[in-house]
């Protein structure tokens, strides 16, 4: 006691070079009875500081998480946090200081500012000691993780960054730059589309396909989409600066080897964009049917310009086009494939009669089509019209950029795969629960009749399909956990 008196003694009355000889951090410091607060809100695990003790030992309250560094952290009086050793770890040197760095963190909910100050350390062989405060602070950043898994979500959820910046300033009085909340989504969107590239979906192999025309840098580019028509989920996503046959046999092949999903049947509209992609091995065997609203908007255009009138005007078609008009739509709403082709001969004679370019153009492509047209009426379970496909669409260009203002590929890539994740892993917690009600039907069935050789085969169809379902859900579910949940 006597010693350290005669020490600080000559700490204070000294001349100039001994009082800067000797660290101050060796006088004693009267006890801090203002407890410390505001770290305990922005890291809830963080006790308050004991005002017995100048330091608290950080690692002891965040025992779980991963520190790299070996070092343990403290905080003193003033927000000051430091290193608690006073030697070196690796080579027993004792640490000399080396200043202060000002810090400023953005707290969660709202929270306000919190201002700290870094005491850097440094050895004087191995050099200065970096302080990891990952356990504090997202690295690389003065806000807490939580606003940035809000921005994923408003962004998931159609928002462009400067929507979400001022959401921001409305929810928490807190404004982001544009740079940081495009850099938060950024992170995410490779393994966003790693993910919706390897993990397959409910797919009952009855698909829909059509593409979106889009603007990038005033370039026209595509979004190529497709749709299970059954089940309502998107397999397959891809945004592409050209429109063909190998475009459209990256998005389709990729969704048949990589998801390991089959394709039976694909409902297009009435162009011919793949070409003859249908024709090649492993396409041959896909059923093609058509879009029978697409047809009837071409027969109108058609007889509009007949009428001379606009194709794109809104006004109706004259009351003397109408029988052509119904004479057409015969063709698409024939109940089976014999009224039809009857329709189709009665139409046949209409149109030679008339003698019209236009008209008798779009006949043949009728009947060129109409294997396609009526594959309908074969199998209930394909749909008449590309109207979920088009929905599907409208999903996505709920981004308004999307269209015509995005900037790259990449970026439209971005948009197409955050929405079309928003939109599988919504309808994933429904689709789950009906695939086990199914089993729970077959069950009690099977209680009725031990003997049922179909209820067992089904209660063991459907319960290992609501194990791939489980597990595919939880590959959207970890990329939500990681990337999206607030954590509180």
């Amino acid at each position: 006691m006597h010693t350290y008196c005669r020490e600080e003694k000559r700490i204070i009355g000294g001349d100039s070079s001994s009082r800067l000889s000797r660290p101050m951090k060796r006088r004693i410091l009267p006890p801090i009875q203002v407890k410390q607060t505001s770290l305990n809100k922005f890291f809830p695990g963080l006790p308050p500081v004991n005002p017995r003790k100048d330091y608290i030992a950080l690692s002891e309250s965040i025992d779980g998480h991963n520190i790299k560094s070996k070092y343990t952290l403290g905080i003193r009086e003033g927000n000051v946090i430091e290193i608690n050793e006073r030697h070196c770890l690796e080579c027993g040197k004792r640490l000399l200081n080396n200043g202060f760095n000002r810090r400023i963190i953005e707290l969660d909910l709202g929270a306000g500012r919190f201002i700290f100050h870094l005491h850097r350390k440094r050895c004087p062989t191995c050099g200065e000691i970096k302080l990891d405060l990952s356990s504090i602070v997202r690295a690389g950043s003065i806000y807490h993780d939580n606003y940035a898994r809000r921005a994923r979500q408003h962004y998931k959820n159609g928002s462009t960054p400067i929507q979400i910046q001022r959401a921001f300033i409305t929810d928490f009085n807190v404004k982001v730059s544009l740079s940081s909340i495009v850099r938060w989504i950024n992170t995410a969107a490779i393994p966003l589309q790693d993910m919706l590239t390897r993990t397959p979906v409910p797919s009952s192999g009855f698909w829909a396909y059509d593409e979106i025309h889009m603007r990038i840098r005033g370039v026209k580019c595509y979004d190529l989409c497709t749709i299970d028509v059954v089940t309502g989920f998107i397999p397959g996503n891809l945004v592409s600066p050209e429109l063909g046959r190998q475009p459209g046999k990256r998005l389709l092949a990729g969704a048949k080897r990589h998801r390991k999903l089959s394709i039976e049947m694909l409902v297009m509209d009435g162009t011919n964009v793949l070409g003859k992609l249908f024709h090649t091995r492993g396409f041959d065997n896909i059923t093609l049917a058509q879009c029978l609203l697409h047809h009837k908007w071409q027969v109108c255009k058609k007889i509009k310009k007949l009428a001379r009138i606009p194709e794109r005007s809104p006004k109706p078609i004259p009351d003397k086009y109408r029988p052509l008009k119904k004479r057409f739509y015969d063709v698409f709403d024939s109940p089976d494939e014999t009224r039809t082709y009857i329709a189709l001969e009665i139409l046949r004679d209409n149109v030679s009669r008339l003698g019209n370019k236009e008209i008798t153009r779009c006949f043949k492509d009728i009947e060129t089509s109409l294997p396609k047209i009526i594959a309908w009426q074969r199998d209930p379970r394909i749909p008449k019209t590309n109207n979920k496909m088009e929905n599907s669409h409208q999903h996505i260009e709920y981004y308004p950029s999307f269209k015509r203002r995005m900037m790259t590929i990449g970026g439209g890539q971005r948009v197409a795969s955050y929405r079309v994740y928003n939109r599988n892993f919504s309808l994933f917690p429904a689709y789950i629960d009906k695939v086990w009600k199914k089993r729970c039907e077959w069950k009690a069935r099977l209680l009725e009749d031990h003997r049922d050789p179909d209820a067992r085969s089904a209660i063991m169809y459907y319960y290992y399909e609501a194990g791939h379902l489980n597990q595919w859900y939880g590959e959207y579910s970890a990329i939500w956990e990681q990337y999206f949940a607030v954590h509180r």
